[in-house]
């Protein structure tokens, strides 16, 4: 099998963009849920991956309780990452053949920089794309044990002081492992990773859960 070229590593890159982007926004929507019981906003869908990060950031300034050193370093290294790519996939050709395509030189429209879009520079900036998806899904379950403990905390609040049962939400990450047949050597697999739900029962009633009067008798 030949090395992919250039502009299929920029097709490649394209689409691990996109994977990036999921995981930036699934970490807007548990950022979210820090509101709870308040309104939950979840971010809306169709922002590009740079822009989802900038407001991931302005986001998290709100919550400085959440903003952990590797989470904060993440998006950092997110608004490069996407801002490098951009000026691979708009880079202007400069002579570029009529016949095959190919072009031995590229610049940026906007900077007048030159472009490095060799296969091995846009190889590159794919694999910092998978590194930073992958911890990313690890920031993201960090981050949602972080909120979904904040929520934990206000319901037995809000069970306390009404005496009803709660079941808050728990906001997890949209955590999906497909593996194809071709790279399993057999059938496919998809594993989808889901979190658990609670209950928080108030405080004066957990005596009768002990006992073993759950539900609670009805004594009148």
């Amino acid at each position: 099998m030949t090395d992919p070229s250039a502009n299929e590593l920029v097709g490649q890159l394209t689409l691990a963009d996109s994977m990036l982007g999921e995981v930036v926004g699934d970490v807007r929507r548990i950022l979210a849920y820090a509101n709870w019981p308040g309104t939950v906003r979840e971010p809306m869908a169709g922002t590009t991956t740079g822009k989802a990060a900038e407001r991931l950031a302005k986001e998290l300034g709100h919550e400085a309780a959440l903003a952990s050193a590797a989470l904060v370093s993440w998006i950092a290294q997110v608004a490069e990452v996407t801002e490098h790519r951009n000026r691979v996939v708009h880079a202007i050709a400069l002579n570029q053949c009529m016949n095959c395509g190919e072009a031995t030189m590229f610049r940026h429209p906007r900077s007048g920089d030159d472009v490095d879009r060799s296969p091995e520079a846009v190889a590159s900036v794919v694999g910092r794309y998978k590194a930073l998806r992958a911890d990313g899904l690890a920031r993201a379950t960090e981050l949602s044990e972080a909120v979904n403990q904040r929520i934990l905390i206000e319901a037995k609040k809000i069970a306390n002081a009404t005496g009803e049962i709660q079941n808050p939400p728990q906001i997890y990450p949209h955590h999906v492992e497909h593996l194809c047949p071709r790279c399993t050597g057999e059938r496919g697999s998809t594993v989808v990773h889901l979190g658990t739900a609670v209950t928080v029962i108030p405080t004066e009633r957990w005596q009768a859960f002990r006992d073993g009067y759950w539900p609670p008798r009805d004594n009148t």
